[in-house]
């Protein structure tokens, strides 16, 4: 083994473990029947997902952002796309994605489960991507292709939140306006 794997989990420089770190890790045994059995802290999994979720923030898109045919399964027959990409603000990257569909679809009431009358956000970033794109070439695209192929492309500006689960959502699509 090498030097830098050794120090790296801890065992000594010839590669054989002290007698103290075999006697810990005889003591740690479990089987796998015992993670099965093992119990999930709800608590500890909610500031675990805050923990590693990214900070609310506007972050720019990493070229390429890869877009992916999806099947919605509440609308099997919905045109719909997700993006899938890198996305950075200052030091901060991270990977997201989001949902994108030009047929509208309206959002349904969590405990009632009735229209509410107002698109649902698949459809929302639908229409501040076709606005992004038209502030990016002052022109109407002409086809969800170019709007697809400009969050593709092109770097936008994503505006991402952490819902009450501890998870990110983006709600918002802009374009990245021109340096001064």
């Amino acid at each position: 083994m090498s030097d830098e794997f050794t120090s790296q989990v801890g065992f000594p420089p010839d590669g054989e473990p002290a007698p103290e770190q075999v006697e810990a890790a005889a003591e740690a045994e479990f089987t796998l029947e015992d993670l099965f059995n093992e119990q999930v802290n709800e608590d500890e999994v909610k500031k675990g997902l805050q923990d590693i979720a990214l900070p609310n923030g506007s972050y720019s898109t990493v070229i390429p952002f890869n877009p992916k045919r999806i099947v919605d399964k509440a609308h099997p027959t919905r045109k719909i796309v997700y993006f899938w990409g890198g996305i950075e603000l200052a030091d901060v990257k991270g990977k997201i994605g989001f949902r994108l569909s030009p047929e509208r679809f309206n959002k349904l009431d969590r405990d009632t489960g009735v229209d509410t009358g107002k698109p649902d956000m698949s459809y929302k970033l639908y229409l501040m991507a076709v606005k992004a794109y038209k502030v990016a070439y002052n022109a109407n695209p002409s086809s969800f292709g170019d709007v697809l192929a400009y969050l593709r492309d092109y770097s936008t500006k994503l505006r991402v939140i952490q819902t009450g689960d501890g998870e990110n959502m983006v709600v918002s699509i802009n374009a990245v306006r021109p340096e001064a």
